[in-house]
């Protein structure tokens, strides 16, 4: 007889590991919670990479509509120039910084994990491969800042001398300045 347990009962015992391993059809519902969690994670993993292009979306039509607000020049009718005097737009200064946990309002338990080197190198390959889109490095510093991990500032520098050695080695590609995106992975090397 299969006995079903309460989901508080599971979670609690997959939150706080003990010594003995979990057994018997309570090890086959801790196995569904994961699963359960690992899917939402996924879902989440989804909500954010459209966020991300959605916010480089709206961040463009910010820049245009400074341009058109303050126009983009004047035509001087002065006889001894008569010429289009471009004018300065304002700049556009992203409102939101990195978010890690704490500072997005969550309680902070601890201070973030700094990433550097090979971590840092490895964390910004899977954005990459989970967002399978091109990212900037402020776009790579906010999803890491998202997933509770913090990037050596200032992160327009550390990111892609992080990701140097793999651009160097085609498992990243520079697709435009400050813009990556992760290279296609050839699968035949991958099968065994």
């Amino acid at each position: 007889m299969q006995r079903t347990w309460h989901p508080n009962v599971v979670e609690h015992r997959l939150t706080h590991p003990g010594t003995i391993s979990m057994f018997g059809d309570f090890k086959a519902a801790g196995v569904a919670m994961r699963q359960e969690w690992i899917d939402e994670l996924a879902r989440l993993d989804d909500v954010i990479a459209d966020a991300v292009v959605r916010r480089r979306e709206l961040a463009a039509k910010i820049n245009v509509a400074g341009r058109a607000l303050t126009g983009t020049g004047r035509y001087d009718r002065s006889p001894e120039r008569r010429a289009w005097i471009p004018q300065a737009k304002p700049p556009f200064i992203d409102p939101v910084v990195v978010t890690t946990p704490a500072s997005a309002g969550g309680q902070p338990t601890e201070a973030a994990p700094v990433l550097e080197g090979r971590a840092l190198r490895d964390a910004c390959n899977a954005v990459l491969r989970s967002v399978a889109a091109p990212l900037t490095a402020t776009d790579m510093a906010r999803l890491l800042g998202a997933h509770g991990h913090a990037v050596k500032e200032p992160h327009s520098r550390s990111i892609p001398n992080a990701l140097r050695p793999d651009i160097r080695g085609g498992r990243v590609r520079r697709v435009g300045r400050g813009l990556y995106e992760a290279a296609p992975r050839d699968d035949s090397s991958h099968a065994a």
